[in-house]
């Protein structure tokens, strides 16, 4: 089994090291201006994500404060109803008393009737 070392203590050379008038030193400065100009929009992109991002936050943070409002003014709205409801039903008690304690009497009794 015998190796045989190469003499002269040179590296191979692969077909990408070999150099053809200058081409891949060209190539090498062409691939550093495409990857530096590639890490430009890269950060550009990420400045517009931050931006977009505070952007939507703003936005959910405005939907809530506009929802919130809007369920106070509904439940208000509901709220002065209620008092208004309870306002007439006082009002139609109140011209006729007999009337409604009869009914409620009858209710109650009739209530009872169907329960047992």
């Amino acid at each position: 089994m015998n190796i045989q070392q190469p003499t002269t203590g040179a590296r191979p050379q692969f077909e990408s090291d070999k150099i053809v008038n200058g081409t891949q030193q060209e190539r090498v400065r062409s691939s550093e201006q495409n990857m530096s100009e590639q890490a430009a929009r890269i950060g550009e992109a990420l400045e517009q994500m931050k931006k977009a991002s505070s952007s939507i936050y703003d936005a959910v943070a405005c939907f809530g404060l506009a929802s919130g409002d809007i369920a106070k003014m509904k439940f208000s709205e509901g709220k002065r109803k209620a008092w208004e409801l309870e306002e007439k039903a006082e009002h139609k008690m109140a011209e006729k008393p007999l009337l409604y304690v009869g009914a409620a009497f009858a209710l109650g009794w009739l209530f009872s009737r169907v329960t047992r």
